[in-house]
């Protein structure tokens, strides 16, 4: 099985709904802010995730339509949302 980065995850989403991290930023500043103030934040968090605060990831998943879920391989699973 092929695995794909996260950055690469993130980006075949971005192409997948159509969105661009423009989009995302306006998304994050919602109806009073400024996304011109958000679109490093994105961009930084679309091209290098594991380098990013996790709530700024999780928000840009969020948006996408995801949710993040980590996988303990000796525990059974636990979602939390």
């Amino acid at each position: 099985m092929n695995s794909l980065s996260m950055d690469e995850i993130l980006q075949a989403r971005l192409k997948e709904l159509e969105m661009s991290p423009y989009q995302i930023a306006q998304a994050i500043a919602g109806d009073d802010g400024n996304p011109k103030a958000y679109t490093n934040r994105v961009g930084n968090t679309l091209t290098d995730p594991k380098n990013r605060k996790f709530c700024s990831v999780e928000e840009v998943v969020k948006i996408l339509g995801g949710r993040i879920v980590i996988q303990w391989t000796d525990v059974k699973e636990q979602v939390v949302s």
